[in-house]
């Protein structure tokens, strides 16, 4: 699921369904690398709804984190677990649909 923020708030615009470099699909893309982005079930247009300016991210659902963190049992990891988990549960404003 890929969100923005936007004046606090923040905004669902769908999910991600490919990524192209070159008309080649790709599976990730590094920082600053340009690849095109194909983004479904949202309805949300680039350009309309919003563009590079907007700060995008992607909401981590928590059988994620505990696939991203596994070592409950290293301190620093069961911080990072608990700092994400925060972030899922609800320190962020749900985003709003459309």
């Amino acid at each position: 699921m890929l969100s923005l923020s936007q004046s606090n708030q923040i905004r669902f615009i769908g999910k991600v369904t490919g990524i192209e470099e070159n008309r080649k699909a790709v599976t990730e893309a590094a920082v600053g690398q340009e690849v095109a982005v194909k983004i479904e079930g949202g309805g949300v247009l680039y350009g309309r709804h919003f563009d590079y300016n907007d700060e995008l991210f992607s909401q981590v659902s928590s059988p994620a984190v505990d696939a991203l963190l596994p070592d409950r049992s290293d301190p620093l990891s069961l911080l990072a677990h608990k700092r994400i988990y925060r972030c899922v549960e609800g320190v962020l404003p749900r985003p709003t649909q459309g």
